[in-house]
């Protein structure tokens, strides 16, 4: 299994939609005849799956593939006050990856208590770069 999945990918979310949608193109084959039609569907929307060479018959071993390589991989875990677009994941995605020697995935929550910026958790450390901490540390030295 390739692990340039993960560039592609870029965050937990986007690797569980395509487990599930995996797992439901599996679960349609049993039922249906057009294999080939619901493997081309995939591809059609997850282009980089033909890297993967991706058949009927070894779905499932893609899928148990995919599985384990995502609980090796780094997890950052990301707060922002709002839901991300394509782009932000993106950019987010190419500061990390020159943090970040190994294939990770990242892990986005909403947090509207920090006020804007984002708080980042790589590797058990929590780094701090909230709108919040800052309004905190200007209070704090200016006795506002």
């Amino acid at each position: 299994m390739n692990p340039d999945i993960f560039i592609h990918l870029k965050t937990l979310d986007a690797f569980y939609d395509l487990k599930t949608a995996l797992m439901q193109a599996q679960s349609s084959m049993y039922r249906t005849e057009g294999s080939q039609v619901l493997l081309n569907s995939l591809l059609a929307s997850y282009p980089y799956l033909s890297d993967l060479s991706l058949t009927a018959e070894n779905l499932s071993e893609v899928i148990k593939q995919l599985t384990a390589q995502v609980g090796g991989v780094e997890l950052i875990r990301a707060q922002l006050t709002v839901e991300p677009t394509d782009a932000l994941i993106t950019h987010m995605y190419d500061i990390f990856k020159t943090i970040v020697k190994r294939p990770f995935l990242i892990e986005v929550s909403i947090n509207k208590d920090i006020l804007g910026g984002v708080f980042v958790e790589i590797g058990g450390k929590q780094h701090d770069f909230s709108l919040l901490r800052l309004v905190k540390e200007e209070i704090h030295t200016n006795n506002v």
